[in-house]
């Protein structure tokens, strides 16, 4: 059962043997069956950073993909409450993290090209990630695509900049690397 869309629950119909959710408050009970996508997400992320940890890069991939593939985008999205706002959030950055990690993982074994798919889902989910955005340029570089990479690192600078921020000193040292500025 996906709960990336949070709802009224609306009574059975009269007669009918299906069973709404209970709700009270802010919470929807339903039953011990009952597991949610964020369940697995969660689980599959703490998998997956047990795995890194671990030193176990092809367990760790596995579950990091788990992680992007059980993320169906915002959570609730048109409520604003304090509480789903901040979880959220932090959904969205075990996400964008797992999938810049498969990223990290697919350019440490030589495949740029898949590497660079794997950083345009974490831009995708967040497009204000540095990392995610150091990654695909560095999966363009290291696939031979300096001009795409340079032209990427520059539009990354001018959206960075434009949010009022400045790049992260990893991101600079990424540049000067690949473009010696």
């Amino acid at each position: 059962m996906k709960l990336s869309c949070l709802s009224v629950p609306t009574p059975p119909e009269r007669g009918s043997n299906t069973k709404s959710p209970a709700s009270a408050a802010s919470t929807i009970a339903l039953n011990d069956v009952v597991v949610s996508d964020l369940d697995l997400l969660q689980e599959a992320a703490d998998s997956a950073q047990a795995a890194d940890r671990a030193g176990l890069p092809i367990e760790a991939l596995r579950h990091h993909r788990r992680v992007v593939e059980l993320y169906s985008g915002a959570l609730a999205s048109p409520v604003d409450a304090n509480w789903i706002v901040f979880e959220r959030l932090r959904i969205s950055t075990l996400a964008t993290g797992s999938a810049c990690r498969v990223a990290e993982l697919h350019l440490g074994r030589g495949e740029p090209e898949t590497a660079a798919h794997w950083a345009q889902q974490a831009r995708h989910h967040d497009p204000l990630s540095e990392r995610a955005g150091r990654l695909f340029i560095e999966a363009l570089a290291a696939s031979g695509d300096r001009p795409g990479a340079r032209a990427a690192a520059d539009h990354l600078a001018r959206v960075i900049s434009d949010t009022g921020m400045t790049l992260e000193r990893a991101t600079t040292r990424s540049f000067e690397r690949l473009f010696g500025r």
